[in-house]
């Protein structure tokens, strides 16, 4: 029953803390480079990066913007190409992808990753499917807010699953995520494709 992608070989570097949150370059593809600035620890969550060159005629650019593309997906990185996911490799060497490195709230100044508290979520054995959202405070800039839907057959109360899942994403994240909303619903917003709409 695994959902994740499977990656032989990988090398993990340490990120630095900046606008898009803490996060690690977690490269695929041939044989890794490691030295001091790389870690290859199971289950550590980064930036999913492919090693150059890539394919000829593979993302060679943006339209009309070769600096912004340069800038964006080759500078983070060098010599490899920062995908812009998020995601960590298990201890089997299979690839998770968590979401978007720029889907990223601020709770209190710092910086959290809506893929960690989505993960803690999906863990849970009666969610189907989550997704979490920040939503506009006063004082803490934004606060997280979850949303699950039950996999069919489930009878439990949704009052005690909901304090489950927010003991889940504390003990996961920790209480920085100041993780305290989460509804039941019938079915999440998403567009055609099937992406979950954030916005």
């Amino acid at each position: 029953d695994r959902q994740g992608l499977p990656v032989p070989q990988v090398a993990r570097r340490r990120g630095r803390r900046g606008a898009r949150g803490a996060h690690h370059a977690l490269r695929g593809g041939g044989a890794p480079a490691v030295s001091g600035n790389f870690a290859r620890e199971a289950g550590e969550e980064g930036a999913i990066c492919l090693r150059l060159p890539l394919p000829p005629g593979t993302l060679p650019t943006l339209w009309g913007d070769d600096a912004r593309y340069e800038a964006s997906y080759l500078c983070e990185h060098p010599g490899y190409y920062l995908t812009g996911d998020g995601g960590y490799i298990d201890e089997d060497g299979y690839l998770f992808i968590m979401g978007r490195i720029d889907d990223v709230i601020i709770v209190a100044g710092h910086n959290l990753s809506t893929g960690s508290m989505e993960q803690a979520l999906s863990a849970h054995p009666d969610v189907a499917e989550c997704a979490v959202f920040g939503v506009k405070d006063a004082l803490k800039t934004q606060l997280p807010l979850g949303l699950a839907v039950l996999k069919s057959g489930v009878t439990r109360s949704a009052d005690v699953i909901c304090e489950e899942l927010v003991q889940a994403v504390r003990l996961a994240v920790g209480p920085v995520a100041n993780f305290r909303k989460v509804a039941i619903v019938a079915r999440l917003p998403k567009t055609r494709s099937g992406k979950v709409l954030r916005g």
